[in-house]
């Protein structure tokens, strides 16, 4: 399969994944820029806190790859806990101007090796290509819903799951791709949630 047919088949199962999710309703103020803000600017939960949200998934590939990865974590995001540690000599926050924290881990299932691993603080939109699915992008407005890849509308503690499947050329050899990822929005945290890692 082509690079193109790819990617149309990527967009096509994202597409009607999003309409079965039934999430297709625009809420007030879909006219502003994200985060219902001026362009250049974020929006928060209100003082203290910040809203909260964790892409996470995997992909499998058939072959599967012949080697693990050994990485070294540089944040982990624990629901239950409220809690976001990160490294510090990577990531830094202003809880004064913490507005939003979007979390991305999705990783190829049988190495362990990220696709997708990062921390966005505060940027106008947060986009991230899930391995070899689709290229996603995620805007939160102020009145806390949080829009998906310009489709689907998530309240705060709302989630939704999606799938992807194509091909891809690994080692001159067809390798067929599967993958599934979850974005959850996680709502409003305190500031406090975020812990340094040791």
């Amino acid at each position: 399969m082509s690079p193109v047919a790819h990617r149309i088949l990527v967009a096509t199962a994202l597409a009607a994944c999003l309409l079965l999710a039934g999430c297709t309703n625009t809420p007030e103020g879909q006219g502003q820029g994200p985060g219902g803000a001026p362009e250049g600017q974020v929006a928060g939960p209100g003082e203290g806190t910040f809203w909260m949200v964790w892409v996470h998934g995997r992909e499998t590939h058939d072959p599967p790859p012949g080697y693990a990865c050994d990485i070294a974590l540089d944040h982990a995001v624990d629901p239950e806990a409220q809690a976001l540690g990160y490294e510090e000599s990577r990531y830094s926050f202003d809880p004064d101007s913490l507005a939003w924290v979007v979390a991305f881990d999705h990783f190829e299932a049988e190495s362990g090796c990220p696709l997708a691993y990062t921390l966005h603080v505060n940027a106008t939109a947060a986009r991230e290509r899930l391995g070899e699915g689709p290229m996603l992008a995620l805007f939160v407005h102020a009145n806390g819903t949080l829009q998906v890849s310009e489709g689907a509308w998530l309240p705060p503690g709302g989630n939704a799951t999606f799938t992807y499947h194509g091909e891809t050329v690994r080692d001159g050899e067809q390798v067929a791709v599967e993958g599934t990822y979850t974005v959850e929005h996680l709502g409003p945290w305190p500031t406090e949630a975020l812990e340094p890692m040791e």
